[in-house]
């Protein structure tokens, strides 16, 4: 199917679900910003590189929208995440019709009414942006990988760039990429092609990395990227681990963690960013003492399979606010144990009835999308592309790690909407033979 009006029905189904969302459901300022929105909102108005706890271009773009509008509010960055968003759905569309015959246009549609891409894109975070970047990247390295040609490398590396400068955590797949490209052009017999774009990713990847650290190493002292893993890991990963090694509970050890480094550093918030990180990471070492390997696999395990089914339809602002318990207070030696406790924590039952449903949403897509991976795998569509997309869905959940939310499996959905793409496709295609033998062979 051709890009254009082909592809009309997609622009227009995910824009009105989108807006839908962004507009007509009740959602006020205090929905839209989120925890993490106010670091956004502040950085907005400092230097490109003035928040070392994130990467760059998300505050660059909430001041653009700004200028534009004339306006600091946060509806109009939401609206500018619904049409940055439905470019996503446009091009998860193209992307599944190179991919597999057919496929582009149920592929986009999923992609439209994705509960989890509709709900991200109405809050003051990153998450929509950088799917947006991440996803053209993905969409021309599939080109490339067909076509070997340069231009294909330059703009895959120019969007690669543009989602490390929205978030750093991805550059151990990008480093990998210049491999990807090898291996393309030993698959295909054209390597000294391969190492041309091999050797473009590669720049494309240094650069924003290298400039983020010499802006850095000038303004403080480090060629650090960001101060963000110290207290992540310090206060997220570790009391998970604790919890998965010594049975103690996650928010007690967090607690624990947070009193233990405050008596240490008095007055943390005078020390210097990256300083301050260093002594977080250092004492997040010491607290790992004790936990084995087998506890990190378990909570890394389970984080995946959490964050996999992980119901978009509990972060709906109307949802989220009705009574429920916290997933890391509640108690079960099994993910199943656990699961079962949640829902009973849910008071009067409305949440539970709505994370029912929407377990049963994402469950019904995951099966769709694991019938489409057989049906590429298979047929042999795409071998290399295919690799690259499957890594990339592998790569982001075992990033994020045993930190559950829909949100952390975001940036994998473009994947699986295209796998998804491709089961509808084949069964189309499947039951047209059946119904024409005739015109079939």
């Amino acid at each position: 199917m051709k890009a254009g009006v082909g592809y009309l029905p997609v622009a227009v189904a995910a824009l009105l679900a989108r807006l839908s969302f962004a507009l007509w459901l009740p959602i006020d300022r205090a929905d839209r910003v989120v925890p993490d929105s106010g670091q956004y909102l502040d950085a907005m108005h400092m230097s490109m590189w003035g928040l070392p706890e994130r990467m760059p271009l998300y505050p660059a773009y909430l001041w653009l929208v700004s200028q534009l509008t004339g306006n600091v509010g946060e509806l109009w960055p939401v609206l500018g995440q619904c049409l940055l968003d439905t470019g996503t759905c446009l091009t998860i569309a193209a992307m599944a019709d190179r991919i597999y015959p057919r496929a582009g246009l149920p592929a986009g549609l999923v992609a439209a009414f994705n509960p989890v891409q509709i709900v991200y894109a109405g809050f003051i975070l990153t998450d929509t942006l950088f799917v947006f970047f991440a996803t053209l990247a993905l969409w021309r390295l599939v080109v490339w990988s067909e076509t070997l040609r340069p231009a294909e490398a330059l703009r895959a590396g120019a969007f690669i760039a543009l989602a490390l400068l929205v978030r750093v955590h991805i550059w151990p797949f990008a480093v990998l990429l210049p491999a990807y490209a090898i291996f393309v052009g030993l698959r295909r017999s054209q390597l000294a092609r391969s190492a041309m774009g091999a050797a473009i990713l590669a720049v494309s990847v240094v650069m924003p990395l290298g400039a983020t650290a010499v802006i850095n190493r000038a303004n403080f002292g480090t060629f650090a990227l960001t101060t963000q893993g110290g207290e992540h890991v310090l206060y997220w990963i570790v009391p998970l681990l604790r919890e998965e090694q010594f049975g103690t509970g996650y928010a007690d050890e967090r607690e624990r963690l947070y009193d233990k480094f405050s008596a240490r550093y008095p007055g943390p918030v005078g020390l210097d960013p990256f300083i301050k990180a260093d002594a977080q990471m250092a004492l997040a070492r010491e607290a790992m003492e004790g936990v084995g390997i087998s506890a990190i696999v378990r909570t890394w395990a389970k984080g995946m399979v959490v964050n996999l089914f992980a119901p978009a339809l509990t972060q709906v602002p109307a949802v989220a606010r009705l009574p429920r318990a916290s997933w890391y207070a509640t108690d079960g030696d099994s993910l199943p144990a656990r699961l079962k406790n949640y829902f009973r924590a849910a008071e009067g039952g409305a949440f539970a009835a709505y994370l029912a449903a929407g377990l049963a949403i994402e469950t019904i897509l995951r099966v769709a999308a694991l019938c489409g991976l057989f049906v590429l795998v298979l047929r042999h569509r795409m071998m290399p592309s295919l690799v690259l997309l499957a890594c990339w869905a592998v790569f982001t959940l075992l990033i994020a790690g045993p930190v559950v939310a829909p949100k952390y499996r975001l940036p994998a959905e473009p994947v699986f909407c295209i796998f998804i793409g491709a089961a509808i496709a084949r069964a189309f295609i499947s039951s047209s033979a059946r119904a024409n033998p005739a015109t079939s062979g």
